[in-house]
């Protein structure tokens, strides 16, 4: 998904360095790191904590 984004941001605006990064992908995909917000984590974590005690119920 991350390189199709790439892909389509230099089709659009031809941006050099979205192509320097296709280029050599192998190694630029490596430095990519997901973002995930702590409040979010933890929504997520009492939402699956609540689903296991209403499928026993």
């Amino acid at each position: 998904m991350l390189r199709a984004l790439i892909e389509q941001h230099h089709r659009w605006t031809g941006s050099l360095r979205a192509r320097e990064l296709l280029d050599d992908w192998d190694e630029a995909r490596e430095r990519f790191v997901k973002v995930f917000p702590h409040e979010y984590k933890r929504a997520l974590a009492e939402l699956n904590a609540t689903v296991p005690a209403a499928a026993s119920a």
